[in-house]
């Protein structure tokens, strides 16, 4: 269940890719990542150097990407709050499911409406 209300157009645009190009997150030492889906790959597999590069108690980057540059509140309030890269990446692929779950329900609810208009 989704702690905040997304819509199916919100949930869209927060899984897409970074827009333009060039917001995409450059991990240090390693690859660019343009959207949260492939930052929940990513992220598990990223050293602990890389990770503490971008996180650490003075700044966290990946949360002010997310926030910044995907547009998703919730998802950087969820990193921000994680200790360890795990806990991290274990929101990051909580809220991806989440969102992509809202996908999958949202075309049937569309439907349903138009039904009832009819």
């Amino acid at each position: 269940m989704l702690a905040d209300k997304v819509t199916a157009l919100e949930a869209k645009r927060y899984l897409s890719d970074a827009n333009p190009s060039w917001k995409a997150f450059w991990c240090y030492k390693g690859p660019v990542v343009k959207s949260v889906v492939e930052m929940s790959m990513v992220l598990p597999k990223m050293s602990k150097a890389t990770f503490e590069h971008h996180v650490s108690a003075a700044k966290n980057d990946l949360a002010r990407w997310v926030k910044e540059v995907i547009g998703d509140a919730e998802l950087s309030r969820r990193i921000m709050g994680a200790k360890t890269q795990q806990m991290a990446a274990d929101a990051l692929a909580k809220r991806v499911r989440e969102l992509q779950d809202c996908l999958a329900v949202a075309p049937e609810k569309k439907t349903a409406k138009k039904k009832l208009k009819a």
